[in-house]
């Protein structure tokens, strides 16, 4: 389960670079394409990928918590819901530098790039199945003391606590 996550997360990582890619030909190739684009844009785009983190470190990994003694239940699924909301909140900041590019009248490719790179950023840091976000969303589940055994669905090894829990 985890290399199918972690693929759809890396596709849609990758899709950010090839965008910047495809872009290259249509807003990289005029002599103004890495000026420094207008201060606003930048800003604009700045502070939407800042928002775009706020709003997924606080809302994407919300989920009820599992009551002590619940029967067993995976949470695989919720977490892959989880992780492409956090993932694309998290693009939504390269897109919204894609169509600020086409407005600026100069240094519309680095504009894209800059909002490239913030959200590779933060689709790595909340998106990408990594240890942190695993743990998080784990967290958040076992709050009240229930056991998710989300690591083992997802096909990783228990945490060296998890049998400590459970006595």
């Amino acid at each position: 389960m985890i290399l199918s996550l972690r693929m759809l997360a890396g596709s849609m990582m990758g899709a950010v670079v090839l965008i910047c890619f495809a872009l290259w030909f249509v807003l990289g190739t005029a002599d103004d394409a890495f000026a420094a684009p207008e201060t606003w844009a930048l800003a604009v785009v700045v502070a939407e990928g800042l928002a775009a983190l706020v709003v997924v470190t606080v809302v994407g990994y919300n989920t009820p918590a599992i009551a002590p003694g619940a029967e067993r239940t995976s949470y695989a699924g919720a977490f892959q819901a989880s992780m492409m909301l956090r993932l694309a909140v998290g693009e939504s900041t390269a897109l919204i530098a894609l169509a600020l590019g086409f407005v600026v009248a100069e240094g519309g490719y680095l504009l894209v790039l800059v909002g490239a790179a913030i959200s590779l950023v933060t689709m790595g840091l909340h998106g990408y199945p990594w240890e942190y976000p695993i743990e998080r969303y784990r967290a958040r589940l076992e709050r009240d003391g229930g056991t998710s055994y989300l690591r083992e669905d997802l096909g990783l090894a228990p945490k060296s606590g998890a049998a400590i829990r459970e006595l």
